[in-house]
């Protein structure tokens, strides 16, 4: 395990500056060059290939032929691709671009002829890098937006942001050598690599100081879509190390908004999204493995791994639902908004357990209810039905008559 990457000081911008790799303060024609530039994402089956990527795949235009078209390559595919800009693909702006873009397309080309090959020991200060195992292991899937990332990260830290250590394996890691395909390798080389991946990773997740594990969407997790993912997670849980989940900053307003729509559907979201069993991975072998491992060494397998994930999504979501409270009350005195959110948080906590705090919101929702509406309405009566639930589940039948 190498030392931890570059901190978010006034030094380490200013390096990511001089090496033109600023992503949220430059345009894109100040940060990439011509051919990086040209990158764009395909939008239909229509690719003319041996292999077409799948939709979603990055194609990196390389040259237009003589008949207009354009021939581009994919990471991963050992074809050339030719496309129709407009037609088969759309041309995809920075702030689209996935880690695996960065990946692929900035750090790869940097570093590949570099005698370390990691982006923080050849490209930046020495005083931006921290020492072995400080600060934060993060882990991310690699199919998720990197602006996301990069703002989800400095809202997790605040004021801490300019000072605090990360992890990245985007960033850390020899990607030339991580990249490469087994065949391409010494048998030597692949073996101290599966040996680090297998048993090295989780000694060192559980040797920095905390971990974080980056969730994008609240609804769809893109790291319990991906095995490898699945795995880092598991380290944290064997290793005992604390982790906590962060999301895309603007994700609290889609929750809330799912919240008040369908306050049931969210266990349903839950169990469509954080199934880490179906989680997936580019080599079988590789997802075989870990599925075994898991069963063997994990007490309860995924069912641990499940409700462990699930105990943070539950904590973020309540926090975000409690916020929602606490906005509507200081704000423009609409009362029966208030009265809708402080009845879906109340069953968002019903369904949680949490039934001391979820008959309190609930009863002032009935409150807040006959007031504005009077006694015979609805929503009066609906509310009245979940506070009958609420004592029910408890096992306060007399109450719940009442």
């Amino acid at each position: 395990m190498k030392k931890a990457i570059a901190r978010r000081s006034s030094a380490a911008r200013a390096s990511l500056q001089r090496i033109r790799f600023s992503f949220t303060r430059k345009a894109d024609g100040e940060i990439y060059s011509e051919d990086a530039r040209r990158i764009v994402d395909p939008r239909s089956i229509s690719l003319r290939a041996i292999g077409a990527p799948r939709r979603g795949a990055t194609i990196q235009a390389l040259r237009t032929r003589a008949n207009g078209t354009l021939q581009g390559r994919v990471p991963y595919v050992g074809v050339p691709i030719t496309f129709e800009s407009g037609k088969d693909a759309d041309p995809k702006p920075r702030q689209d671009w996935i880690t695996e873009d960065v990946a692929e397309h900035k750090i790869l080309a940097l570093t590949k002829n570099l005698p370390h090959a990691q982006f923080y020991l050849c490209l930046l200060d020495k005083e931006d890098i921290g020492k072995e195992f400080q600060g934060t292991f993060v882990s991310q899937a690699r199919k998720c937006r990197f602006q996301d990332l990069v703002a989800a990260l400095e809202d997790h830290f605040g004021q801490d942001a300019d000072t605090a250590f990360v992890w990245l394996d985007l960033f850390c890691a020899n990607q030339p050598l991580l990249t490469s395909a087994d065949e391409d390798l010494p048998p030597k080389v692949v073996s101290a690599q599966n040996q680090y991946l297998t048993h090295g990773l989780h000694r060192a997740i559980g040797r920095f100081g905390r971990a974080v594990i980056f969730f994008g969407r609240w609804d769809v997790p893109a790291p319990l879509q991906r095995a490898w993912c699945v795995w880092e997670i598991m380290g944290a849980i064997t290793q005992a190390q604390n982790f906590e989940v962060v999301i895309t900053p603007g994700q609290e307003q889609a929750f809330v908004e799912a919240l008040l729509a369908d306050v049931h559907g969210l266990a349903k979201i839950m169990a469509d999204n954080n199934s880490m069993r179906n989680a997936e991975c580019w080599k079988k072998g590789d997802k075989e493995m870990m599925d075994k491992a898991i069963e063997v060494i994990v007490d309860g397998g995924y069912v641990t791994l499940i409700k462990e994930v699930n105990r943070h999504v539950h904590a973020w979501r309540l926090k975000m639902a409690r916020d929602a409270v606490l906005e509507a009350r200081s704000g423009d005195g609409h009362v029966r908004k208030l009265a809708l959110i402080l009845g879906c948080t109340g069953q968002l906590l019903k369904s949680q357990g949490e039934y001391i705090e979820a008959l309190q919101m609930l009863e002032e929702a009935l409150s807040i209810r006959k007031e504005s509406l009077g006694d015979r309405y609805l929503d009066v009566a609906a509310t009245l039905h979940k506070i009958a639930g609420a004592y029910g589940s408890q096992g306060r039948y007399e109450e719940a008559l009442a």
